[in-house]
């Protein structure tokens, strides 16, 4: 999980949102196009990687919101910008397993929240592909980062075992420079691990 540099959503979304006296996200559905022109946008956003495992995407992406809509159904919160990440439809981490994990507005405030914060300041990584808390944190930001692992499931071994090879790799890329490393592993997504792999790398030299 990274943060997420959020931009001016869609012009066609804004007006519809603005017309809306509800928060009835169904009706995104039926506004022909609407959907796809969120999606893209979202897409562009998160440069092509889901916002919460840093996954590369794929062609069924998921509009999530981060404030479940069946907690947060105002239409200040289901159309909030803010609150729309772009997920795979994958049901075993990321957002739809957020969804079945979180059944509390309380619950829900205990996520770190990619837009709001920074991850980088709560999760780090194991040797072997592991996401775990950064050391030094207070009680409430460890409790803070151990729930949003456990609800979004980010040690799902899919996710392990591809963070794991992505360190692999670049140990064995010994004689690439960090610039080179980067450009490299620029298609392979988990840039906060690629970015870990590099600074370990570093250190034992």
């Amino acid at each position: 999980m990274r943060h997420i540099n959020k931009c001016m959503p869609p012009k066609g979304f804004q007006a519809f949102a603005a017309q809306q006296k509800r928060g009835d996200w169904n009706a995104v559905y039926q506004q022909q196009g609407l959907l796809a022109e969120v999606h893209d946008a979202l897409w562009q956003e998160q440069e092509g990687l889901s916002g919460y495992t840093e996954k590369p995407l794929s062609g069924r992406v998921h509009a999530d919101h981060f404030r479940k809509r069946s907690l947060f159904g105002s239409k200040a919160d289901v159309f909030d910008w803010n609150n729309l990440i772009a997920d795979d439809q994958t049901e075993h981490y990321g957002a739809k397993a957020k969804d079945k994990f979180v059944r509390t507005k309380e619950q829900n405030g205990l996520l770190i929240n990619p837009v709001a914060e920074d991850p980088h300041e709560y999760l780090t990584y194991t040797s072997n592909g592991r996401m775990r808390a950064r050391d030094g944190l207070t009680d409430q930001q460890q409790a803070k980062a151990d729930y949003t692992i456990e609800a979004f499931n980010l040690n799902d071994h899919v996710l392990v075992e591809c963070r794991n090879m992505i360190i692999q790799q670049i140990k064995q890329m010994a004689q690439l420079s960090d610039q080179d490393l980067v450009a490299t592993m620029a298609g392979v997504g988990f840039p906060s691990v690629v970015e870990y792999a590099i600074s370990v790398r570093n250190i034992l030299k």
